[in-house]
Parts: C-alpha cells; sequence; structure tokens
C-alpha cells in the first residue's frame, strides 16, 4: 500500500537494497498519474488533484531479481516469468481475494489470542507459523492433487544439473538436491537421509497410533522390497480401527521383527530411475492371498550408456596399444552417450558384453548364415573386441541346437508315432542328442538313455556292424546319384535274412515279410494270425541270447598233447 497524499494506492512492490524507492512507468499509467516535471509535482487525472514534490540529484539505480555476479545470471535472464515480479494487480471489485467453504460457524480469534510459533528452516533461519486447527477442523478439503515427483519424472532422464525455485529458498545448479522428500541426482531419486533418521528413530507405538508409522514409511512404499510382506503383521494391528482409536497394541515376537524389518529396509532402498517418455513401457500386477500390486517397468538401454563398471570399454580407451580408437558421441533424441570407432563416414557402436549375443541373433537367425557372412555382416556396423571369435563360437552352437531340432523331430515322427515310445534308447555322445532339446523329449516320452563309450565302437556293436553293411551297400552306387536310390537300398536292408536269427528285421516288426520285386508267388500255406505270430515271437526271444565276440588281436591259446 503506498500513500502518496491523493489517493492509496496497491501495488506489488519489489523489496530491494536501494537508498531511494523508485516508482516506475507501469504504476504511473495503470493509475493514470502525469509527472509535471516544471511544475514539480504529481497530477491524479482521475480526481484532478495533484501533490507537489521536489527534485533531488540521485545516483542512477538499477533493481534485478538476479544477482549479475552469479553464475546463472544469463539463464535466469532468459526466463523472467520465473525470476521476475508479476507488477501489475488485477481489477477486483471485492476485497476477498479466497473464500473459506466451512462446514460450521464461522471461527475468529483476536491477534493476541492466536497461537504463534517458530519453525526453523533448513538455511539455520525462522519462519513465523499460526495455529489454525480449529478453523481446518471444520473447513471442506480443496480437492485438487498434491504434488508429487511423478510430475516432473518424465523431464529428468539425461539430466545431470538440476536446480530449485522456492518462495523461501531456491538452489541453482546443483548436482544433487532435495526435492518434494527425495534427493535427486544424475541415476534417479532416493529417500532423504533425514527423513530415514527419522523413522528410524520412530519409537514403538503403544496404540493404533501404529498408523502413523507405516504412513511415514509407505511414503517410500515404490523403493522398499517386499513391502507387503513385510508390514503385514502389522497391519493386522489395523483390522477394524477407527479415526483417533487409542486401542492398545499388544507386541508379539512377529511384530517386534516386522517393526524392525521396516526401519532396516529404508536403509537399503533401491534408488529409483528416472523415467523415459521414449521407451518401451509394460504394466506388471501380482496378487497372492493378503496383497496386490502393480508396477510400471521400463526397458532402458542403459548398457548402451558410457559404464564405469565395463572394465573392458575403459582398458579400450586407456591403452594406446590397443587396436581399437574409440570416439565418444552423442546418439538420438535422448542425446544417449556411445562409444564408436569411426573409420571414414562409417560409424560402428562399442557393444558391451550384455547385448553381444543379441546382436548375433538379429542378424544370424533370418537365414541361419555361416560363420563367415554373419561375422562380415556384424562387423560392418558394430565392433567389440575378439569379435571374430565370438561369432564362430555362436554360429558353431547354432548349428548343433538345428541340428538336435532336427533329430528330435525325425525320431519323434518317424518312430514314436509309428512304434510307440521305446523304454530304453541308445546313442553315441554326440552333440544332438546332448542337446537339452533331446533330453528334454526323453523325460516326455519316458524313456531311458544309455551312453556308449567314446571312441569305443564294440560298446554299440550291433548298430555299428549295420552300418557296415549300409555302407557297403551304399558303395555298390558309388556315383553322383547315390541318394536317390538310398530309399531301395534300406528297402534291401529290411529284408534280408539275418543268419544268426533266420529273419528279417522287416519280419521282426511287422511278423510278416516284404514282398519285394523279383517275387511273384507267395507261399499257399501263408496265414496271417497275429496271435501266432506273438506266440512264436515270445518264444524266439526266451531263446535268444548274446552272441561271443571274437576279437582279431585276441590271443589264441594252443595246447600240446
Amino acid at each position: 500500500m503506498l500513500h502518496l497524499g491523493i489517493r492509496r494506492i496497491t501495488w506489488n512492490f519489489c523489496v530491494a537494497s536501494v537508498p531511494y524507492p523508485i516508482i516506475e512507468a507501469d504504476l504511473i499509467a495503470h493509475y493514470n498519474l502525469l509527472p509535471d516535471l516544471k511544475g514539480r509535482r504529481l497530477i491524479d487525472s482521475q480526481n484532478n488533484v495533484y501533490v507537489s514534490g521536489i527534485v533531488k540529484s540521485v545516483p542512477q539505480l538499477a533493481i534485478s531479481t538476479v544477482k549479475p555476479s552469479t553464475k546463472f545470471a544469463n539463464i535466469l535472464y532468459e526466463f523472467l516469468e520465473v525470476t521476475g515480479l508479476e507488477q501489475a494487480t488485477p481489477n477486483c471489485s471485492s476485497d476477498v481475494r479466497h473464500h473459506i467453504i466451512i462446514t460450521g460457524p464461522p471461527v475468529a480469534e483476536r491477534p493476541r489470542r492466536l497461537i504463534s510459533f517458530m519453525v526453523q528452516k533448513k538455511d539455520g533461519s525462522w519462519r513465523i507459523c499460526g495455529d489454525y486447527c480449529r478453523l481446518n477442523a471444520i473447513t471442506v478439503p480443496d480437492q485438487f492433487p498434491v504434488p508429487h515427483l511423478h510430475d516432473c519424472f518424465s523431464n529428468l532422464r539425461g539430466k545431470v544439473i538440476f536446480s530449485k525455485l522456492d518462495l523461501y529458498q531456491c538452489e541453482f545448479g546443483k548436482q544433487e538436491l532435495e526435492f518434494l522428500g527425495f534427493t535427486i541426482n544424475s541415476e534417479g531419486c532416493k529417500s532423504t537421509l533425514d527423513k530415514v533418521q527419522a523413522i528410524r528413530e520412530f519409537p514403538r507405538p503403544n496404540t493404533i497410533e501404529l498408523r502413523r508409522f507405516l504412513g511415514l514409511v509407505n511414503f517410500y512404499r515404490k523403493l522398499l522390497h517386499n513391502a507387503a510382506i513385510v508390514q503385514a503383521p502389522l497391519n493386522e494391528y489395523l483390522r477394524n480401527s477407527r479415526k483417533n482409536d487409542k486401542r492398545p497394541i499388544i507386541w508379539t515376537p512377529v511384530a517386534e521383527e516386522a517393526f524392525n524389518k521396516c526401519k532396516e529396509s529404508l536403509a537399503n532402498v533401491t534408488i529409483l530411475s528416472h523415467s523415459s517418455d521414449a521407451a518401451e513401457t509394460r504394466r506388471v500386477c501380482d496378487a497372492s492371498d493378503f496383497a496386490i500390486g502393480a508396477a510400471l517397468e521400463q526397458r532402458l538401454d542403459d548398457s548402451l550408456h558410457s559404464n564405469k563398471k565395463d572394465k573392458e570399454l575403459r582398458s579400450i580407451r586407456e591403452s594406446p596399444e590397443f587396436p581399437l580408437i574409440m570416439k565418444r558421441i552423442q546418439w538420438g533424441p535422448m542425446h544417449t552417450t556411445l562409444y564408436c570407432e569411426m573409420i571414414g563416414e562409417a560409424i560402428r557402436p562399442y557393444i558391451p558384453a550384455s547385448l553381444r549375443d543379441r546382436v548375433f541373433h538379429l542378424f544370424h537367425d533370418a537365414a541361419h548364415s555361416g560363420t563367415k557372412v554373419t561375422n562380415r555382416i556384424i562387423r560392418q556396423r558394430y565392433v567389440w573386441p575378439n569379435v571374430h571369435r565370438d561369432i564362430a563360437k555362436w554360429c558353431k552352437n547354432c548349428h548343433d541346437y538345428i541340428e538336435a531340432i532336427t533329430v528330435a523331430r525325425v525320431f519323434y515322427n518317424n518312430w514314436v508315432a509309428n512304434f510307440g515310445a521305446p523304454k530304453t534308447i541308445t546313442t553315441d555322445q554326440g552333440s544332438q542328442f546332448e542337446a537339452q532339446l533331446f533330453t528334454a523329449l526323453l523325460q516326455l516320452i519316458g524313456c531311458q538313455r544309455i551312453r556308449t563309450t567314446a571312441y569305443h565302437l564294440a560298446s554299440n556293436g550291433m548298430i555299428e556292424r549295420w552300418h557296415r553293411s549300409l555302407k557297403a551297400a551304399i558303395m555298390c552306387h558309388a556315383n553322383e546319384g547315390w541318394s536317390r536310390v538310398l530309399s531301395t537300398v534300406l528297402l534291401g536292408l529290411r529284408t534280408h535274412v539275418r543268419l544268426d536269427t533266420g529273419a528279417s528285421p522287416a519280419k521282426f516288426v511287422y511278423g510278416t515279410t516284404l514282398r519285394v520285386s523279383g517275387e511273384f508267388v507267395l507261399p499257399d500255406d501263408f496265414t496271417s494270425s497275429p496271435q501266432i505270430f506273438i506266440e512264436e515271437f515270445r518264444e524266439h526271444m526266451r531263446k535268444v541270447k548274446p552272441i561271443s565276440i571274437e576279437h582279431e588281436h585276441k590271443k589264441r591259446v594252443f595246447a600240446r598233447i
């Protein structure tokens, strides 16, 4: 309020450290005041009155809300809507600026009876506060959301310098500051030390005042691991509780342990990373018998960023003898920090160890190319130490996996689907049989596997002897088109009679011989009786005995008579 002798003037004045008050042109224009320098007076054109003054020489003064010597003065000058003052006072027909809606009769207190107390600020200064408990008790609260750190989370991603504007205290250019109960830095946000200390020193309540303790702890609930499980024994005390409930609490050992765990968990809180509006986001939900929960998760490619824990990258950058020369660049709208090898116009980003297999599968799985092709494609785009060795190893593993899929599919489609699941199967120690896929298939069908001894053909002599016959039959068709007659060769092996059993493999499997070319007449007394075949087969299998194997290197025993 300003009184110049003509009328009262209301204005938002700036309290500045200057020796003389300054009335600028915006106030004069707003109230239609006319300076008369010759008559040394100030005329109020609205009421046609004036006030006389004097002329005095004073040094030229400048008022600024920004201290020119501060480090960030140039930046603050660009945002005067934040650092400046709103000088214009809006026209208002009433002196009421805000109406408080209450649920009962008005509450009034004489100024001298109003309870006041001093509260110390963080910077050591003091703030006077009044006790409005009676007014607050009958006041209808305004329905508006309380400011929360989530409101500005998406703007903090990638930031390393932070500033805070407050009516009482401002901070500029900080690498870490406290805001809305959290400590914020470039990595994310976490709980403040003073809040954590206050919770850890909270005495064990003896009444339902326990609700107040849980409210303090749950302010940082999103930072706590398994909060619902830890707090479950304490929440049992709050069942059927009412406002201002003073019921006593009978503490149990389980509840005391949960109370202490709530305090200890704050000492190991997880730092919450800043969210990104450009990252892939998903909602994860879960529930149990006593709790439900949900969380938003983001896939952040922080592994591409410069990481001090990446010892390999640090050794590449620091070693002058290393063949890779890395340069640091900023990439994309998020200004992601990448280290790349730049040769001419080619930019090849460095890939950390955690992402190399993903890069390999991205370029290899489409056509399952060989080592040379895959190596050439990847090395044209990315770089890391020993890239050729890694690609060769992964290509070999991929080949073994494809072979395992083929073997498992053929075994199931051509044997299990036709003849049922065998009780026992004997295989060598090839990679296709040692693969997890083939092992899982055997477990699924309930088949036991027996491994042959490596480099010892006699351990699987029956199949090795059959391989000898197969190779000999194929060699009889030693030409480029031998694969076309392979089915005929197999037919001949299935129908030839074994000398030790007197029957062909086909007869063992199907119970009858197979009709082949050149056979025009079948025996007249041939009858297909499944029962007879089964009985004869059982009798034959009872008489089957292992045949002793003669080894060429075995010493012969001669006896003289």
